[in-house]
């Protein structure tokens, strides 16, 4: 989990799972070829849509990428996930990563330089919620999990931009059960 910014727009100060919107880049049709495990219109029909699916699952990689610093890739000859577990690849992968935000790199472009498969098989999706009628800001947002058995090996620090601290959680965490989507 996230925590926001107390600077941030939205949810300031809040404990926040990584997200954002699918961006048109996410539903490059070549991105397909470097995604393990599931076609477009497997996740089209996961989602009920009538195409552009993968672009979500897509996009979690992305984000997750982005504000978490965890990366759910492999190298296109490896079982593994990319491992963050040297100062070279670390400071290597983290300016990959703020290109990545910043919008001068698109994952397609990561995948094809860094000889990456991005890990779709890895991530469950969960639940799709739309915020209620009234509210001053609405979402329709999409809920990924994705199992991380060595997380130390595969997290950066947080880019401190939206976000000041990242951690991982428990669902029972200091005797307390966290938030969970259904």
């Amino acid at each position: 989990m996230l925590q926001r910014t107390l600077r941030a727009a939205f949810a300031r100060g809040m404990y926040v799972f990584p997200g954002g919107r699918v961006d048109d880049a996410d539903a490059a049709a070549e991105l397909e070829h470097f995604c393990v495990g599931m076609t477009d219109a497997e996740a089209s029909t996961q989602l009920q849509l009538p195409h552009g699916g993968l672009a979500y699952w897509v996009a979690a990689i992305r984000e997750c990428f982005e504000e978490a610093g965890v990366l759910l890739a492999r190298r296109e000859a490896e079982a593994d996930f990319v491992a963050f577990d040297s100062p070279e690849v670390i400071a290597h992968f983290n300016e990959l990563r703020t290109t990545v935000h910043d919008g001068n790199l698109s994952l397609l472009q990561l995948c094809r330089n860094e000889r990456l498969v991005l890990a779709v098989d890895q991530i469950k999706y969960v639940s799709h919620w739309i915020t209620p009628v009234g509210e001053a800001r609405r979402f329709d947002t999409r809920f990924f999990v994705a199992r991380a058995r060595k997380i130390r090996h595969l997290c950066m620090t947080t880019m401190r931009r939206s976000t000041v601290s990242g951690s991982s959680r428990t669902p029972h965490f200091n005797g307390r059960k966290t938030v969970r989507s259904p």
